[in-house]
């Protein structure tokens, strides 16, 4: 395994509350190969994967808020007026507002845009991509190192220590269906950790992008999600930390929200990729 995937296993948030629910999480079944997920076209979607039922916990009701530093996720408020719906908007202002907010939630010392936005629907719609019903990380460091060095060079600045992270917003009103379900970040264990192919079929980034797959671990996980999340709000979490030393980051996966399936909402969601500089 590529040692840049290896990470040390911290101490795991204890004081979960007694809103605990069970959801079925898509991990891979193989421990060679996680098959390959297509960005946008379902055909090259390649993917072998078995349901496991794991508990998945409310983070609004948390004793104590996550913190990007600590599980590698946090839920904040991030209030942005403009039309979801408009290409220009994501890709202007809501851009904008996601570079501000990792700035000011890591006090890095510049933050870039990654990525266009990705926009999400269960639909499959014309222009968006279906959520990924598996849980991942979204490249391994050697990748995500690689590309974000170019960004940062683009820009004059030369990237020693830095993360990116993933902005992610649910443009339907709540309940969705699909909520997005994070685990912390220190509870990955490597050795669980498989190689797959995200394809990336349109615009300048096209191309394939090696993603972490987890097979089913040997201690059971805990997923953290909020089924009810407004548009004011986001759930920022670390797609990939550029310290070797440290956990990659934030594996996450969309998974159909628990309870009565009636009275939840189609989900659509968007999401960016803002690389923090630190030095």
């Amino acid at each position: 395994m590529d040692d840049h995937l290896k990470s040390r296993r911290g101490k795991i948030m204890q004081d979960v509350s007694e809103d605990v629910t069970v959801a079925d999480v898509n991990f891979q079944v193989s421990h060679a190969d996680a098959g390959t997920f297509g960005q946008w076209d379902e055909k090259l979607r390649k993917l072998s994967v078995q349901p496991v039922p794991t508990r998945v916990v409310n983070i609004r009701n948390l004793a104590e808020a996550p913190s990007l530093d600590r599980e590698g996720f946090a839920l904040v408020e991030h209030d942005v007026e403009g039309n979801y719906d408009d290409r220009a908007f994501l890709d202007g202002a809501f851009v904008d507002s996601c570079v501000d907010l990792i700035k000011r939630l890591t006090g890095a010392k510049a933050t870039l845009n990654m990525y266009p936005p990705i926009v999400r629907s269960k639909a499959d719609a014309e222009g968006t991509s279906i959520p990924a019903g598996f849980i991942h990380l979204d490249q391994t460091r050697d990748s995500y190192f690689a590309q974000a060095r170019s960004k940062a060079r683009e820009q004059g600045i030369e990237l020693h220590r830095g993360a990116i992270y993933n902005v992610w917003k649910a443009t339907s009103k709540p309940p969705q269906d699909q909520p997005l379900a994070v685990a912390d970040r220190r509870a990955l264990d490597p050795d669980d950790f498989v190689i797959g192919n995200t394809l990336v079929e349109v615009g300048e980034k096209a191309g394939s992008y090696p993603y972490i797959g987890l097979v089913p671990p040997k201690e059971a996980l805990t997923l953290y999600y909020t089924p009810d999340m407004h548009i004011g709000e986001s759930l920022v979490f670390l797609s990939c930390d550029f310290d070797a030393n440290a956990p990659v980051g934030s594996a996450h996966t969309a998974i159909d929200a628990p309870g009565d399936a009636g009275q939840c909402v189609p989900r659509t969601s968007v999401e960016v990729r803002i690389l923090a500089v630190f030095e």
